[in-house]
């Protein structure tokens, strides 16, 4: 290992780099956490994150101070319910930046008793010869907990969670004894920053002794290259626009929001919303000052645009009939579309007459059409499109009706990350978006988030093929997280205009350096290409080694959720890899000016097994595997579109394993709500249900299963997307959900094992009973009205 790689990797060495909000603030001023915006009711319940590291056992010296200090990667999170591990102990805090960044480290603190007025104070940072780091571009901030809906921003079933969610600039708190508390400590580089290292103390007090206190040295090391970014990878978001009490634009609110958007990295406006007017006709409000903003911090187009009530039009006036994601329950009158095509023609007349240097808008005017509305969704998009405006729509490749749309849309915007590089390249028309949701808002589950968030923005972006990341949101519009009528996430906005940005984003912002570093250093290698020095080329050589060794170890999600993601060591690993490369070719100039592309290496596909998988099958050959097997006489319909009987003799499919077998089928039926509630959604999910009773588990003296076995056999009438039947398997007690996703071939048997462990939630405690009830769904959603599923299930089989 090297000098400078044993640097990057110390043992104590995690960090994130963050975006600075406010820098610099004086420390006279006392800054204490401000308090929850709402508290949980008492019909709510708590559900705590289970700590499964063992008791932490302080030394005598942290005794004697009342506290210890820890730290660990920042995509691992720090809940109020954590205890450090023995190797989480931190003496010194070392890490390294280029120019052009922000750099964050991270420690916490872990109270062995209360500690009131708790404080934690950055000293001055300099160089061995006395070159001083300025102190206004510094900044430590405590990540502060909030109870927040649990497990998703829509659940209503009154659960909630304590997440470390919000990043507050403070000078002092209270600790309550065995609540960790963990601080962010924020360095802005900017470009040009002298190299060097950069050192100073942190430290860390409560009350008057000198007993109760410590000092942590810091070590930044500022290396002599400045990052550069992919032109062709962009980065936005939906979002909501603070108001005044008149509905104008809070100018200067928005102000402060529009530069924290730039410190994260948005390099493209965020989501823009035109309105209405009384006059019946589409307007831009407030686009002059809206434009400034996009100037003043460097966003470009194309600007992406919502909004103007085309579905409340339809309803408003026209009859139509809409429930949640625009599925028609009652078409809107054919004079509908004859106005609306007129509107558009009128909207490109506007549009055109917009100053000139005014960034290209593309119109997003309905959001998540289901496929049941596809008549009312295409009709709507062709009349932006035949106007001649730019169109995009939020709509998956496997949605039954994406072929439908594509005579009418410039720009997709999909989830799904795991079709090859080069097929999602071809997909191609003017650029092809993504919408991380479930990163970002919709799963409070802070692996999803954070590690998930940081591979979705770096590592995944880069695989990916795509050209702009474009969640949902930078801040709802609620801060009440226990308002059930309501959807709270996201960043805050204080009154007095400050942003306080969440932890998961802060993961976010690592994600965006992590594309950067292997930007630069696909640049890097780009323009030394085509010399005649041996040691260039062996450097060149190299760097195109880790390039396609980072290429080949990612492992591709349909979305990176909390499975089978990278160590999170593995991440700054990379990271230090690529500095080192970086640093090796840059001491060499550059025979050309060329502009790399977004990657140089081969876009190899690598086929990759799931271990759960392959241990499974394994010992299934081996005769190791044990299992409990549910009876076909315990499985049953759920839904009217459900059918569920048992079949045998000649009537099994060839190749079935077992004398009776269990026969589902489903006909996707979008004209009416086959579910219990018979209410307004009329594309379900029907489902097999069975159970295996604790009789069963006695008689057999079966523990408890790690996983579901499925042996099934798939036919239908589908003339497209035959081989895409997803299959949602839910295992209870347990809270256990997977969804089988994969391609799976028709009229040929299937063996699946479904794993029961990291398929829920982080931190989530052991079962505290064996599971016994199972559920196999359907989506009406993925298939088209009036397909008919067969699914024959051989076995199903709990398994350890």
């Amino acid at each position: 290992m090297s000098k400078l790689t044993s640097f990057f990797l110390g043992p104590i060495f995690w960090t994130l780099f963050s975006a600075v909000v406010v820098l610099g603030n004086p420390a006279s001023i006392e800054r204490r956490p401000l308090p929850p915006s709402d508290a949980p009711p008492e019909d709510w319940t708590r559900i705590p994150y289970y700590e499964s590291r063992p008791e932490f056992k302080p030394t005598s010296a942290e005794l004697k101070r009342g506290f210890a200090l820890f730290s660990r990667p920042l995509v691992d999170a720090v809940y109020p319910e954590s205890r450090p591990g023995a190797d989480e102990r931190v003496e010194k805090l070392s890490f390294f930046a280029a120019g052009n960044q922000f750099q964050t480290l991270n420690f916490a603190v872990y109270p062995l008793e209360n500690l009131p007025s708790l404080k934690v104070k950055a000293g001055k940072f300099q160089t061995a010869d006395g070159n001083a780091f300025p102190e206004e571009d510094i900044q430590i901030r405590l990540v502060t907990y909030r109870g927040i809906r649990y497990p998703q921003y829509s659940s209503k079933t009154k659960q909630y969670r304590i997440l470390p969610e919000y990043l507050q600039e403070v000078t002092v708190t209270d600790a309550p004894a065995f609540e960790p508390q963990r601080y962010f400590l924020t360095f802005k580089i900017p470009a040009g920053t002298k190299s060097g290292v950069y050192a100073g103390n942190i430290s860390i007090s409560w009350g008057d002794s000198a007993e109760k206190s410590a000092i942590l040295p810091v070590e930044l090391q500022v290396l002599d290259f400045t990052l550069k970014s992919d032109p062709t990878k962009h980065y936005s978001s939906y979002y909501y626009p603070p108001k005044t009490a008149d509905g104008k634009f809070d100018r200067e609110r928005m102000r402060t929001e529009f530069q924290a958007m730039a410190d994260y990295g948005f390099t493209r406006s965020p989501v823009y919303q035109m309105r209405w007017s009384d006059e019946r006709k589409f307007f831009f409000p407030e686009l002059d000052f809206w434009l400034e903003l996009m100037k003043e911090n460097g966003m470009k187009g194309p600007m992406p645009v919502i909004g103007g009530a085309c579905q409340w039009i339809a309803e408003h006036d026209y009859g139509a009939k809409f429930a949640k994601h625009v599925r028609t329950l009652t078409p809107p009158k054919e004079e509908f579309y004859d106005e609306l095509s007129k509107l558009c023609a009128q909207l490109k007349k506007d549009v055109d007459a917009l100053p000139e240097g005014t960034p290209e808008m593309v119109f997003g005017p309905l959001d998540e059409i289901s496929s049941e509305a596809t008549e009312f969704g295409t009709r709507v998009y062709r009349a932006f499109h035949e106007a001649g405006l730019t169109t995009y729509t939020t709509k998956e490749p496997h949605d039954p009706s994406f072929g439908d749309y594509d005579s009418v849309i410039d720009i997709f915007a999909s989830q799904v990350f795991n079709p090859p590089y080069e097929e999602i390249v071809k997909r191609h028309k003017k650029e092809y978006w993504c919408y991380p949701n479930h990163n970002s808002y919709e799963r409070k589950d802070m692996v999803i988030m954070c590690k998930g968030g940081r591979m979705t923005y770096g590592f995944g972006f880069w695989r990916s093929g795509f050209d702009l990341l474009i969640p949902w949101i930078w801040r709802a519009n609620k801060s009440e997280h226990f308002d059930l009528t309501t959807s709270s996430g996201g960043n805050l906005l204080t009154d007095s205009g400050e942003v306080i940005m969440t932890t998961y984003w802060e993961c976010f912002r690592e994600g965006i350096n992590d594309l950067r570093y292997l930007y630069t250093l696909q640049s890097a290698v780009i323009q030394r290409e085509g010399t005649e020095n041996e040691a260039l080329n062996e450097e060149i050589k190299k760097s195109r080694v880790l390039l396609q060794e980072i290429w080949d170890s990612i492992i591709v999600h349909e979305k990176y959720l909390n499975r089978h993601l990278w160590e999170s060591e593995r991440f700054d690993q990379y990271r230090a890899k690529m500095a080192e490369r970086i640093t090796a070719l840059l001491k060499y100039p550059a025979v050309n000016d060329k502009t790399a592309p977004s990657v140089i290496i081969e876009p190899r596909i690598v086929d990759w097994v799931d271990p759960f998988q392959k241990e499974c099958q394994e010992r299934m050959a081996a005769g190791t595997l044990q299992k409990l097997t549910a009876s076909p006489d315990s499985c049953v319909a759920s839904e009217d579109e459900a059918k569920v009987e048992i079949v045998e003799g000649d009537k099994l499919p060839k190749g079935a394993k077992n004398a009776r077998c269990v026969l589902l089928t489903v006909t996707i039926d979008k004209q009416r709500d086959g579910s219990a509630g018979k209410g307004l959604y009329p594309a379900n999910w029907p489902a097999l249900a069975g159970y295996i009773s604790k009789n069963d588990y006695e008689k057999r003296n079966f523990a408890l299963p790690r996983g579901v076995l499925l042996r099934y056999y798939i036919e239908s009438n589908r003339t497209e997307k035959k081989n895409k039947t997803p299959l949602h398997v839910g295992v209870q007690p347990g809270g256990y959900s997977f969804t089988i996703s994969d391609e799976r071939e028709e009229n040929t048997w299937h063996t699946v094992f479904v794993p029961l462990e990291n398929a829920g939630y982080e931190g989530m405690p052991p079962a505290s009973g064996k599971p016994t009830n199972f559920r196999l769904t359907i989506s009406e959603s993925n298939h088209k009205n009036g397909d008919v599923i067969k699914i024959y299930f051989d076995e199903i089989s709990f398994i350890r």
